[in-house]
């Protein structure tokens, strides 16, 4: 998590597969999936990126994502047979503001800079 003084930005980070390139357009569309089949591993709707995004919308702030490649954070895992797998991961974001006009914003406490006894 971040903060300054306007936003406040939180981070997920996975270590999965990514998010194919053919399908980025579509990540936030409601009931869209990057794998449509029958046989497809993972379950699911399609619908949690989309009611996130109209959440956050809301709140006046924004949802988004960028590859962990992109910023240079491949991961490798050892896979079966003397094998690596190459882990891309995701990294998604959302950015509130902690003002907007007319509403006060989210009112977070100031850090307390004095150490715990």
């Amino acid at each position: 998590m971040a903060r300054d003084d306007n936003l406040i930005r939180i981070e997920v980070i996975d270590q999965g597969a990514g998010i194919p390139e053919n399908f980025r357009d579509r990540l936030f569309q409601k009931f869209s999936q990057a794998d449509s089949s029958d046989t497809r591993a993972k379950g699911g709707t399609g619908l949690g990126l989309a009611i996130s995004q109209a959440i956050i919308r809301q709140m006046h702030g924004d949802i988004g994502y960028y590859m962990a490649q992109d910023a240079g954070h491949d991961t490798v895992q050892p896979g079966g047979e003397g094998q690596d797998i190459l882990h891309t991961g995701t990294h998604f974001y959302i950015d509130l503001p902690l003002h907007t006009e007319g509403n006060g914003g989210l009112k977070l406490p100031t850090p307390n800079p004095d150490p715990l006894p």
